[in-house]
């Protein structure tokens, strides 16, 4: 038989190198790979957003950045591995001609692509449910405050009315006491003429009334006193 011929060492080489195989573990259900040029990279950066401090900061970054993830050299970048070794179907998309509304809806289109994702992100009609609460317990806080400040108006006011009520018994105790101290003060000097001039004689003339029980007992007293008139002159004289 003729002689095989050799087979080519390239071919040999690639079956005696170890392939690789990824855990499916970790392997990721989606990739993507977003480009922009250097310059707008540097533009977005001193416009504020977050990353390199500094201009020399950022070319080192992104030179690093190339060497890992922008091979040069023929082996497989970033992207390429994930296509060509994952299989995933890696999502493309320049940041310089896509806006950040355009961007977003493509990769939702991207990730939901196997299926609706139920995460923990509230749906509308749970961010609805939960501003109508919200509206109906600040409505249902409003209406106590305001219950309560009705209710601690009342109290006020009835401890004021209880106050004042004690403050006007007080003063009429008071004015009571007063006037019962005026006229008793008044009324010293004719107590003492009374009992001095005229208690004596009515005494004495009262006493018979109850002993003989006359039939005109007031007349029969004023005759007594009229006749006794002399007696209470006389007191008179001697005070």
């Amino acid at each position: 038989s003729p002689p095989q011929p050799p087979e080519d060492e390239d071919e040999e080489e690639d079956d005696d190198k170890p392939k690789r195989i990824l855990s499916k573990a970790i392997i990721p259900e989606f990739a993507a790979s977003i480009q922009s040029t250097t310059e707008r990279c540097k533009n977005r950066l001193f416009k504020g957003a977050r990353g390199a401090k500094g201009e020399e900061e950022f070319l080192l970054k992104t030179a690093e950045y190339k060497k890992n993830n922008l091979a040069e050299d023929g082996s497989a970048a970033t992207s390429d591995f994930f296509a060509e070794v994952a299989g995933l179907k890696v999502l493309q998309i320049d940041a310089d001609t896509t806006t950040d509304e355009q961007a977003f809806e493509t990769m939702k289109v991207y990730l939901e692509s196997k299926g609706r994702f139920f995460n923990y992100l509230r749906s509308e009609e749970e961010i609805m449910e939960e501003k109508q609460a919200e509206v109906a317990r600040r409505e249902r806080e409003e209406e106590e405050r305001k219950a309560k400040a009705t209710e601690d108006l009342r109290s006020t006011e009835h401890r004021l009315r209880e106050k004042q009520g004690q403050e006007d018994d007080s003063r009429r105790r008071m004015i009571k006491e007063q006037e019962a101290n005026l006229l008793e003060s008044e009324a010293l000097p004719l107590r003492g003429y009374m009992m001095s001039h005229v208690v004596p004689t009515l005494s004495d003339g009262l006493s018979l009334v109850c002993k003989e029980q006359p039939e005109d007992p007031v007349e029969f007293l004023a005759q007594y006193l009229f006749s006794h008139a002399q007696d209470i002159d006389g007191l008179d004289e001697n005070a």
